[in-house]
C-alpha cells in the first residue's frame, strides 16, 4: 500500500507576484462573484469567522468601540429600537408566578457583590443565566436555541466586561448553579 503525497506548489517570487496580479484583476473585473464567493466562505465556516473577528478585536479594541459607538450615533432610531425590544422580552419573560420582590432585593444588592469584589456597583451586572433570547449558528445561519426568564433563579451577578464578552451565548454547565436567592418560610 503506497502512501499519499500530498503535493505543495512552490513560487518564486516572481511567480507569486504574478499570480496575485492576477487575482487582483479578477476580483476587479468579478466583484459579484468574488463576493458571493466569500459570502459561501462565510456561512460555512461561521467559527473561523467569529475566531477570526474576536482576534481583531483584541488586536485593537478602542478601534471597534470607536466604530461601534459612531455607528450608534449615526443611528438613535435603531438604539433606541433595540432598547424597546430588549425591554418589552424582559417584560414578556417575566411570569405572572415570578418572585418581583425578590428580582427587586437582588437589583439592590448589587453593592454588596461590588464591596466584596473591590469593584465600583456600576461595574456589576446582573446576568441572566438563560438569556433572554440564546441563539447560536448552526449551518451558517443563526438559530434562536432558548428563552430564559426574567425571574430570580435566572439571575447572577456578574462582573460587566464578563456579562458583556458573554452576549447571548450560555454553557451548559452553567446551568449546575445554585440559585443565589434562597426562599426562605417563616
Amino acid at each position: 500500500m503506497t502512501a499519499k503525497v500530498k503535493r505543495v506548489l512552490v513560487m518564486t517570487p516572481e511567480q507569486r507576484k504574478w499570480h496575485n496580479e492576477r487575482n487582483k484583476r479578477w476580483r476587479e473585473a468579478n466583484p459579484e462573484k468574488h463576493n458571493m464567493a466569500i459570502q459561501r466562505w462565510r456561512e460555512a465556516n461561521p467559527e473561523q469567522v467569529c475566531a477570526y473577528r474576536k482576534q481583531q478585536y483584541n488586536k485593537n479594541p478602542t478601534k471597534y468601540q470607536k466604530r461601534s459607538s459612531t455607528w450608534a450615533k449615526a443611528r438613535p432610531d435603531l438604539v433606541r429600537a433595540n432598547g424597546a425590544r430588549r425591554r418589552a422580552r424582559k417584560l414578556n419573560a417575566c411570569p405572572s408566578w415570578s418572585d418581583l420582590a425578590a428580582i427587586a432585593h437582588l437589583e439592590a444588592a448589587r453593592w454588596v457583590y461590588a464591596s466584596l469584589m473591590l469593584v465600583d456597583e456600576s461595574e456589576v451586572h446582573l446576568d441572566h443565566v438563560i438569556p433572554l433570547k440564546a441563539s447560536i449558528y448552526i449551518g451558517g445561519k443563526l438559530v434562536q436555541i432558548a428563552s430564559g426568564l426574567h425571574v430570580a433563579d435566572n439571575l447572577q451577578f456578574k462582573l460587566g466586561r464578563d456579562n458583556i464578552s458573554k452576549g447571548c451565548r450560555f454553557d451548559e454547565a452553567e446551568l449546575n448553579y445554585q440559585p443565589i436567592y434562597e426562599e426562605t418560610t417563616p
